[in-house]
This record gives structure tokens, C-alpha cells and sequence, in this order.
């Protein structure tokens, strides 16, 4: 599956979109539908196409853990919405934002290694 990088980016962006939704009761999500990492579309593009044409790369290797990350966040804003701390789930939202910038700037750097 070839994902190119602005693709990748903007349904990563939806997701980001999707959360927010869903912090304002407009998406349902439930954490067994999201905590995989390797079940979204990011997912899917990091380890079917990407990890072939990037292994090794340290970019790529911090963009593996960071995405990571990113799954386990998104569960525990899922969890603390469903036991009503709406407030705390909307604190880890705001970590959630900055990891999706790392997310977005690796995803960049990639982009520009695979150019060159």
C-alpha cells in the first residue's frame, strides 16, 4: 500500500479532528477500537509501506514510538471521558496536539529524505 506523505498527513489530521469531535460528543469512539496502532490508516502506511523504504532511518524509528504514543494517549482521553473527567480529558488532548506535531514533522522530514 503506498500512502504518499500528503495523504498520510491529512488523515492524520482527521483524527486529530475526530478526537476533538468526540471530546464535544459529536464522534463516539470506544478505546478497543483505537488502542492498536497498527489498525489506522497511519498504521497501516508505517508498517506496510513505509517501514521497508524507511528501516533504519532514525526519523522513521522515532516516528514509530511517537505514533505509538500518540494510540496510548488517545485511549486514556477515551477512558477519562468515559469515567466523567471531561476536564482531564481535554488536559491530555492539549499533550495529544503537541504529539501530533512531532507526528507531522517527522512525517515532513521523511518526505524530504525520500526526495533527496
Amino acid at each position: 500500500m503506498v500512502l504518499d506523505f500528503f495523504i498520510a498527513k491529512q488523515k492524520h489530521r482527521m483524527w486529530m479532528i475526530n478526537m476533538k469531535a468526540y471530546l464535544l460528543n459529536v464522534e463516539d469512539f470506544k478505546a478497543e477500537n483505537v488502542a492498536k496502532h497498527t489498525d489506522c490508516d497511519l498504521g497501516k502506511w508505517i508498517y506496510g509501506y513505509a517501514i521497508n523504504a524507511f528501516k533504519g532511518n532514525s526519523h522513521f524509528d522515532e516516528l514509530e514510538k511517537i505514533h505509538q504514543e500518540l494510540h496510548k494517549t488517545i485511549v486514556n482521553i477515551i477512558q477519562l471521558k468515559e469515567a466523567g473527567s471531561l476536564e482531564e480529558a481535554n488536559q491530555s488532548f492539549t499533550s495529544l496536539e503537541e504529539i501530533s506535531g512531532k507526528i507531522l514533522q517527522l512525517l515532513d522530514i521523511l518526505e524530504l529524505e525520500s526526495a533527496a
